[in-house]
């Protein structure tokens, strides 16, 4: 309702849109690129031995990133999780692989741990902080390097309409989109489906891109997998477009660009 004088946004994505839809001038937009990330270009990974050792991983496992999106965004993702553990069990999927499911770091998921093989490990890296009777949950730095290791050392990542399919491309790894609700298929509404249709227009830009497979049944998700792990460069063009649209410039100097242009503002 008050538009600022001057706004920072990551990318030409952004600077489009706030132009578009809110009539801010070109020159009153600044693009920075993404702080955020500048972690993943600024520290070294852990070497694979390291990072598997961190979980109790074999390092000769395929990992399977599966990053939740917690039970608000998608109770049913549990169910999916199911499908892929019986797959490696019953050797649709090869049996070297392991899932990590990595938890939301904010949001919730129901799940009971002792529904799942080993070929699943939960992963919940976070900081947790104490306020009085409150608990927060936060990313510190140590958190997003092990974020880092985990999709570095992944060979495929999966995830529901996550900004996870922005970080997997900033290691140019494959990324599968689910886009079913587990076996019981939900109102339109309810489901993961929803989130890749143009009315959801923040994602519509990883949708076209190229560098994502968007699986709309579990037949589908196997089949996406096994084609990534045969062949991880698949896509390869569609996830530098991500990096290209989303990022500006991943250089690690995002947050030196805003922190210089607030600075400028003030002489």
């Amino acid at each position: 309702r008050l538009l600022p004088d001057k706004l920072v946004v990551h990318n030409e994505v952004i600077k489009e849109e706030a132009q578009k839809y809110l009539d801010i001038p070109e020159e009153h937009i600044f693009i920075s690129g993404i702080p955020h990330f500048d972690h993943y270009v600024s520290f070294t990974r852990s070497p694979r031995d390291v990072f598997c050792g961190r979980l109790g991983i074999d390092p000769k496992k395929k990992i399977i990133l599966f990053a939740s999106v917690g039970h608000t965004l998608n109770p049913t993702e549990v169910r999916v999780l199911s499908y892929l553990d019986k797959a490696i069990q019953e050797g649709v999927l090869p049996h070297d692989c392991i899932i990590i499911f990595r938890l939301h770091p904010s949001g919730k998921t129901h799940i009971n741990k002792s529904n799942y093989s080993a070929a699943v490990v939960f992963d919940d890296s976070k900081t947790f902080i104490t306020a009085g009777k409150k608990v927060y949950t936060e990313v510190f730095a140590t958190d997003m390097n092990h974020l880092a290791d985990s999709i570095f050392h992944s060979a495929v990542t999966v995830n529901i309409c996550s900004t996870m399919s922005i970080d997997a491309a900033a290691f140019d790894k494959p990324i599968v989109n689910i886009a079913f609700d587990g076996w019981k298929e939900q109102p339109l509404h309810d489901s993961v489906r929803r989130f890749y249709k143009p009315n959801h227009a923040h994602y519509q830009p990883i949708v076209k891109s190229g560098g994502v497979r968007i699986a709309e049944s579990f037949n589908a998700l196997i089949v996406f997998i096994k084609k990534y792990l045969e062949d991880p460069t698949l896509d390869a063009e569609g996830r530098k477009r991500i990096v290209r649209e989303q990022f500006y410039k991943l250089d690690g100097r995002a947050g030196k660009r805003v922190g210089e242009f607030v600075l400028f503002q003030l002489m």
